[in-house]
């Protein structure tokens, strides 16, 4: 752990009691990019969160005032983006409740903000948070803790994803949950486990992507945790556990309010199945099959697109020819078919999903990035993005891609220097802090690049806890007493 001395310093003692000075700026630091943009960043699927999470927050007051027995109104609302699709509901009322207070937009970004400080807080420890906020010298306590903020306040992914009106942080708050009960889940308090329970559960929910990442955070997190104390403590075990069960749970009961089946990822898209089709394996087997098989995707298309944007949202796709009937079978019908796929074309399937998952886990740039000027109407809730797919300045946004990807490999390039210089500090809870981190990104990768698509957001979204944990790790040497040589007696 990090202890609240500096090598050859006295240790530092708390500077008025006031810490929260230092966790405020350092959140208010990370939305550098928001000041910059004039408002928070935002990718095109923004509007329709925004919009989203107005018609839920009707629906819910629809449901509420109906009473026992009622409700038409508040299930049609919950369909939200219509019958098509639903990518969540905890981050659409998250986004649009935040953005209801007299900063607007800026509601959901300083909130996604003062989260992931908090967790990096709590994943230093007590020590370290009370160091960060204190010293008899202020400059004393910035040397120590200054350059971790900055590195990863300034040169890292973080604040560009801190300030995104979407749901893409909260796979690094999956992560930093379950790093958090990896390294201090036995000192947890009652409050904290509380409060990272409800984090990581919406964080969980906030998207489809973000289960099977929880699944396997927490799965590592907690066999960490029970190697570590040779123990099953319950509390820490329990907070590794809850949020996929609540997120989970919070699915099943949106899905039976609004479209009266259970279900963990409701009207979800059919992802799987368009990358399919753009690999190749899927729309070879339709087209040999759709005569006998009866595919309800064979009812929309002649002839299969080239490409899963246009399977999926391009004009003649699903999105704008499918029923709700034909939609519901699609998703229904999707793993057998997908699975009769793999059967046919096992090489080919194989070979495209490891091919895209490879280029998902070093794809962490800012390619997804763009300036755009907003704006926002009450009634009815929208939000337009203006000049978004037009805007002309990419040199700094390109830039700021090549400082994290060199950060990245500053962050690999210390670890490996720990390990040759003392095997991470001789200590076994680093050790399952990279073993969680990289099983996060590697599965993130495998999920969002082999069943999706590679983008650069779908990876940088969290390659940010690698500064992170590098600055913890240099935290822990620059905090650790160095060893006194002996005393030795003179004879005269």
């Amino acid at each position: 752990m990090i202890g609240i001395a500096g090598a050859g310093e006295q240790p530092l003692k708390t500077l008025a009691g006031r810490p929260a000075i230092v966790f405020s700026a350092f959140a208010i630091l990370l939305l550098w990019p928001t000041v910059l943009d004039g408002s928070p960043l935002m990718f095109f699927d923004s509007g329709a969160y925004y919009s989203t999470g107005a018609k839920a927050v009707k629906a819910i007051f629809a449901l509420l005032s109906a009473g026992p027995g009622g409700g038409s109104e508040a299930d049609g609302a919950l369909a939200s983006d219509g019958a098509f699709s639903l990518r969540s509901i905890a981050y659409p009322v998250f986004a649009y409740v935040t953005s209801l207070t007299p900063i607007g937009l800026w509601g959901p970004v300083l909130v996604q903000s003062a989260v992931v400080t908090w967790l990096i807080f709590l994943l230093i420890g007590p020590a370290g948070r009370q160091a960060m906020g204190a010293g008899t010298d202020p400059l004393a306590a910035l040397r120590v803790f200054g350059p971790v903020l900055a590195v990863i306040a300034l040169a890292s992914s973080l604040p560009w994803f801190a300030s995104y009106f979407m749901p893409d942080v909260f796979a690094g708050v999956v992560v930093m949950v379950g790093l958090v009960i990896a390294y201090r889940g036995s000192e947890l308090k009652l409050w904290e486990a509380s409060f990272l329970v409800l984090i990581g559960a919406m964080a969980v929910a906030s998207h489809h992507s973000h289960i099977p990442l929880a699944l396997v955070v927490g799965l590592f997190a907690a066999g960490a945790l029970i190697v570590d104390q040779r123990r099953l403590p319950p509390v820490p075990l329990a907070a590794a556990a809850l949020p996929l069960v609540l997120a989970l749970g919070f699915n099943m009961a949106v899905s039976m309010i609004a479209f009266n089946t259970p279900s963990a990822t409701p009207k979800r898209l059919p992802v799987l199945l368009a990358r399919s089709i753009e690999d190749g394996p899927a729309r070879w087997y339709l087209s040999e099959h759709c005569a006998d098989r009866k595919f309800t995707i064979c009812e929309i298309y002649d002839e299969f697109p080239q490409n899963a944007a246009s399977v999926l949202f391009g004009e003649g796709g699903l999105r704008s020819r499918a029923t709700d009937r034909q939609m519901d079978q699609i998703r229904a019908q999707e793993i057998d078919l997908l699975v009769e796929v793999l059967k046919t074309y096992p090489l080919q399937q194989a070979w495209s999903f490891g091919r895209n998952a490879l280029s998902q886990l070093f794809s962490f740039g800012t390619n997804d990035f763009r300036w755009s000027r907003i704006r926002l109407e009450r009634d009815p809730p929208k939000l337009w993005l203006v000049d978004y797919f037009d805007s002309p300045d990419r040199f700094f946004l390109d830039l700021m891609g090549v400082v994290h990807y060199l950060t990245v490999i500053a962050s690999l390039g210390f670890f490996v220097y720990l390990f040759r210089k003392d095997r991470l500090l001789a200590g076994r809870r680093n050790w399952y802090l990279l073993l969680v981190a990289f099983a996060g990104i590697g599965i993130n990768a495998l999920v969002c690049g082999g069943l999706s698509a590679p983008t650069d957001r779908y990876q940088a979204r969290l390659i940010w806890v690698l500064p992170v944990l590098a600055g913890l790790f240099w935290l822990e040497r620059r905090s650790a007493p160095k060893a006194r040589a002996p005393a030795v007696e003179l004879q005269g």
